[in-house]
């Protein structure tokens, strides 16, 4: 797992988020799902391939929306021993995440997973389906290959899935509709 540390602060961000969590001033704002590889790209990598999503986030135009369970798996991922990081680091790159994100209340994950039939074929992913229904999200980023061929059958949902690399394209033809 990680340590205790982070997990005590990745559940006093959502519970701030919990608290305050709304669409206020995000009228205008795309939501979105990050799968936690494009979480990493944006905020610990900071990838140029990235660099338009990360910004148009940071901008406002694109909120995403995040669960307890995606949170605390992008804090495992960032505690892992092979990205080097310190508990303050690790700490820091969820508080910068976690204040430009909406946290989907438990309710309306439990509601959407119940009637959601579209599976991912990785167990572990479900989770990015199940909060791209219940959020309403416009669109999935995602570069996991079983991830996207699921989350294609979200589509009549209102669900596109794409890279990062497809993100300013689909950005301009989202802002069309």
């Amino acid at each position: 797992m990680f340590p205790a540390e982070i997990h005590s602060a990745v559940r006093a961000m959502t519970d701030r988020l919990a608290r305050e969590s709304s669409d206020a001033g995000h009228a205008e704002a795309l939501s979105v799902v990050l799968d936690t590889h494009i979480v990493m790209e944006c905020f610990h990598w900071r990838d140029p391939a990235a660099g338009a999503l990360r910004e148009a986030i940071e901008a406002g135009r694109v909120r995403p929306v995040v669960s307890e369970e995606t949170m605390l798996e992008l804090a495992g991922v960032l505690s892992r021993p092979a990205f080097g990081l310190g508990n303050d680091e690790v700490i820091a790159i969820l508080g910068t995440f976690a204040a430009l994100a909406r946290l989907v209340s438990r309710e309306a994950l439990e509601a959407a997973a119940s009637g959601l039939s579209v599976r991912c074929r990785d167990p572990e992913d479900q989770k990015f389906l199940t909060l791209a229904a219940a959020a309403g999200a416009r669109l999935l980023v995602t570069r996991d290959r079983l991830l996207r061929k699921a989350a294609k059958r979200l589509r009549p949902m209102g669900v596109v899935t794409i890279t990062t690399d497809e993100f300013e394209r689909t950005l301009a033809e989202t802002r069309k509709e």
